[in-house]
């Protein structure tokens, strides 16, 4: 079929869909917590106002924008500056002005009361708290980016920030940028205080890290507050021949064997309880961990892979192995941040400005993770048979809160694997829920929900939005739109399981 090519000068939108984030951000009043916060002034009157200036970079990256420069995909977009109460929409370099007027303390005044006035939008019993880091790789010359460990770009330039996760909610509760030379562990009890001052009154029921959070340090800290944790720990020499000392290994399933030790490493004061697993490299062809470097000659043991897990949990060791398996959904969050967010493509000279850019990030990340949740979710996913949730994770949230709460009731005689019925039951509910949840990506629903042509169009005295969607999915969009404006402040949120 043969077309002419012309053009209009009508005011329609791509983005029309975003609509249902409005209704929610309007609903939450985003708008007067980010007056509250107290943004950086410009100094001149003829300025944007911050506040229209970070809603407006939020909305680019919701539309796709990994640069920048990208916002002016979005900055000609009259329909959707509309949609969003901007009467003139600014470019990219009045965004990244804003952006280089924050200094540290600009930093933690905006966005502690940021973080803090999105964890007062849920309420949550017990959460789940997994600490993680990650490489970000630079190029060009930017303030804080040093060489440091780099596994895919080796030797060039990176930040490495320190980042907490909330498991139930997948949300982010803290992140700060830091020079790519510096260790996981850095600074770390500083975050965690400033971690638990953006929950508020929530309570931590388990913290999950790897082993660059694995200091002695770190875990007296834990433990001075109460707060049970597991984290992995180095195969160093000391341990690989406490494992090997251990003599009751038991048996889970074949080619994999757990055990529970007493073990004091040189630094601790005193000694801790130690998972120990090891998986049968040929049996397991997925067998995570690695080798033992001090018995690699030992014809058996080198055939196994070995890992250990610290833990002031009392709980069977299986239990505590399940459990800690969860916190692999921080590595999706991770990608889904940077592939779907662009959170390590936003980089600026300055590296205040390029931390407060990040930590917007991750406000439009945590939003667009309450609105799935409390309102996109509930139709996205019908052939999952469910109303929406996280990733998998859930088996993760369960065990991490049910780990808790009997811990206390439990005696170390526990430490034997043999419990078939709670296994079973933890597969049965991990089945459950991953069939029940399944959290869209946000590249996910800007196909599906986001990308809807618009125009604004007026009868009498009111405005209407007019969107283009097709008639069997009409009902659907209408659905999250009510939900969207109607969803009850604070959403609850629970553990996966009930005890």
């Amino acid at each position: 079929m043969a077309f002419e090519l012309r053009f209009s000068d009508k005011e329609v939108t791509a983005w029309g869909g975003l609509a249902v984030m409005k209704q929610m951000l309007d609903h939450l009043d985003f708008a007067s917590a980010l007056k509250q916060a107290h943004l950086p002034q410009p100094g001149s009157h003829r300025g944007y106002r911050p506040e229209q200036l970070i809603m407006q970079f939020i909305v680019s990256f919701w539309c796709g924008a990994n640069r920048f420069a990208h916002n002016e995909m979005t900055r000609y977009d009259a329909a959707l500056g509309q949609l969003f109460g901007f009467a003139k929409m600014a470019n990219h370099q009045a965004i990244t002005r804003l952006f280089q007027r924050f200094n540290q303390p600009d930093i933690d005044r905006v966005f502690d009361h940021l973080y803090s006035w999105l964890f007062a939008q849920i309420t949550l019993v017990r959460l789940t708290l997994d600490l993680d880091s990650t490489v970000m790789t630079r190029y060009g010359i930017q303030q804080g980016a040093a060489v440091g460990y780099n596994p895919a770009k080796r030797g060039r330039a990176s930040h490495h920030p320190l980042m907490a996760f909330i498991s139930e909610t997948n949300m982010m509760a803290n992140f700060w940028l830091r020079p790519g030379n510096t260790g996981s562990a850095n600074n770390v009890l500083a975050f965690f205080d400033s971690t638990l001052a953006h929950l508020g009154n929530k309570i931590i029921g388990l913290v999950r890290a790897d082993s660059g959070f694995a200091e002695a340090g770190f875990m007296q800290k834990l433990e001075a507050n109460k707060t049970p944790y597991i984290i992995t720990l180095k195969l160093n020499q000391p341990l690989q021949r406490a494992l090997m000392r251990a003599s009751t290994w038991v048996r889970l399933e074949k080619g994999l064997d757990l055990v529970s030790i007493e073990y004091q490493a040189p630094s601790w004061k005193h000694p801790r309880r130690v998972i120990g697993i090891r998986q049968h490299i040929s049996i397991r062809v997925d067998a995570k961990g690695k080798t033992l470097s001090l018995f690699a000659d030992d014809p058996i043991i080198k055939n196994y892979r070995y890992s250990a897990l610290v833990t002031t949990l009392t709980v069977s060791p299986v239990d505590v192995w399940r459990t800690y398996r969860g916190r692999a959904d921080c590595e999706n969050r991770i990608k889904e941040l940077k592939y779907d967010f662009g959170a390590d493509s936003f980089c600026l000279r300055d590296f205040w400005a390029t931390e407060a850019a990040l930590n917007t990030v991750m406000i439009g990340y945590n939003l667009m993770s309450l609105f799935r949740q409390a309102a996109a979710d509930q139709g996205m996913h019908k052939d999952r048979d469910g109303d929406g949730g996280s990733d998998g994770d859930g088996e993760a949230n369960k065990r991490g809160i049910d780990a808790v709460e009997n811990t206390e009731n439990q005696s170390d005689n526990q430490a034997s694997t043999t419990q078939p019925t709670q296994t079973e039951k933890h597969a049965k509910a991990a089945r459950k829920l991953r069939k029940k949840r399944g959290q869209s990506r946000l590249s996910t629903l800007r196909f599906k929900l986001f990308a809807k042509p618009g125009f604004f169009t007026t009868e009498g005295r009111k405005t209407i939005l007019n969107l283009a969607i097709a008639v069997v999915h009409r009902a659907w969009f209408e659905g999250v739109w009510n939900k969207a404006q109607s969803f009850t402040i604070p959403v609850a949120f629970k553990p996966a399981f009930s005890p």
